[in-house]
């Protein structure tokens, strides 16, 4: 992506050019017309003293849940699904990034990379709004890769 320094390794979060490490990791798992929608939820952090303290934490999540058209756990591995914001529409359809405030993301792809058991593993790159500085404003780039385990409902 541009202005993105690295790509995250598992476990890690990269905001344009901040590298955090994520402490948090929860996705949701239900059942809607036979079809799955996730919900994610994702947090960290960066213990460092050259960074401003407002952007020592970063939360990144999809709290209204996306529709993956699958309808197996098995299905999901390999999906790429592409989401934008809608300017027309008050629901955060490519979910929120938390920095500062709950901002937009304004376009991001979400990739499912492995699914085992009782836990997935999630790819999720795109750019959000921050507002935080002149640096981190609009659409700014982030990437990150979690494992998490799969809470159903």
């Amino acid at each position: 992506m541009n202005g993105l320094i690295t790509n995250a390794e598992n476990g890690e979060f990269v905001l344009k050019d901040i590298v955090y490490k994520v402490t948090n990791a929860l996705i949701y798992a239900e059942f809607q017309d036979m079809e799955i929608i996730l919900s994610i939820d994702t947090v960290a952090e960066k213990d460092d003293d050259k960074i401003e303290y407002e952007l020592s934490r970063v939360r990144l999540y999809h709290e209204d849940g996306f529709n993956t058209h699958t309808s197996t756990f098995k299905e999901l591995k390999g999906k790429k699904f592409h989401l934008e914001l809608d300017p027309d529409s008050d629901e955060a359809a490519a979910g929120t990034l938390y920095v500062l405030e709950h901002e937009d993301i304004t376009k991001c792809v979400i990739e499912i990379l492995n699914i085992t058991d009782n836990k997935i593993t999630v790819h999720w790159s795109g750019s959000a709004n921050v507002y935080a500085n002149e640096e981190y404003s609009e659409n700014v780039p982030f990437d990150t890769v979690f494992t998490a385990d799969i809470l159903k409902s």
